[in-house]
């Protein structure tokens, strides 16, 4: 049975993706954009960082994704608030050392 996007979920998706594009690309501007000041981003070392934290992560170089796919991706909204999941698989190369 398919699902049709309701326009919210083709917007969230949508932001998802630039999302990945400013991850990918290290774009210091678009990311502050995208996440907001109150953002908890945790890693899969379970390493959790804040808004500052996860921009200056990427645009530093400690860490950086070569590349990233998403698939699987769900999309919920209730009210205001949207709820994204997905399977993310990326190639890395934190602090210029590819990840394994």
């Amino acid at each position: 049975m398919a699902h049709a996007q309701s326009k919210d979920e083709k917007d969230v998706a949508a932001a998802v993706l630039q999302l990945r594009d400013a991850m990918v690309g290290a774009n210091k501007s678009a990311l502050e954009s995208l996440t907001g000041p109150t953002l908890t981003y945790g890693h899969s070392n379970g390493r959790i960082e804040n808004q500052a934290e996860f921009v200056d992560y990427l645009v530093s170089g400690k860490g950086d994704f070569v590349t990233m796919d998403l698939s699987d991706q769900t999309i919920l909204i209730t009210g205001n608030t949207a709820i994204v999941r997905h399977t993310l698989q990326g190639d890395t190369a934190d602090g210029g050392k590819p990840g394994r």
